[in-house]
């Protein structure tokens, strides 16, 4: 399965809604991204560092396509820690109502898992990463 079709099925899970992301887990280099999705290398590396460090670092400043984010919550499940961020307003950036959303992020071995819904519908982003997360890590990646 390459990895758009990986971003196609999170996608699917999100019924179409935000976007989503599958990078490198040690650089953070974007493997495969949702059309339009507006993460940046830059970014994506430093969500990779952040993960990779178990959310240390978490007073660190985090964006989503040039928008804030702040950490609101980590879990656990079946030995997997997943990150909930909320999108904020900053000094340099004063988010519209349809950007307010949650980024849920995870990583298997090798990959970062990136799922953003806007709306409503926000825990849509943590049922796609979760899935897809378990998925690779079933298959050793």
């Amino acid at each position: 399965m390459s990895w758009q079709a990986h971003i196609d099925n999170m996608m699917s899970h999100q019924q179409n809604e935000g976007h989503c992301a599958i990078c490198g887990v040690n650089d953070g280099g974007i493997w495969a991204a949702s059309p339009g999705c507006p993460l940046t290398q830059a970014e994506a590396a430093n969500l990779a560092s952040f993960v990779r460090a178990n959310g240390v670092g978490g007073d660190k400043q985090y964006t989503f396509g040039g928008i804030a984010l702040m950490i609101v919550r980590n879990y656990e499940d079946g030995g997997v820690t997943y990150y909930q961020l909320v999108t904020k307003n900053s000094d340099a950036r004063q988010i519209r109502d349809d950007e307010k959303g949650l980024v849920a992020v995870a990583k298997s071995a090798q990959a970062l898992v990136i799922g953003y819904v806007p709306g409503a519908n926000q825990k849509k982003a943590n049922a796609s990463v979760e899935y897809e997360v378990k998925y690779l890590l079933s298959q050793g990646y």
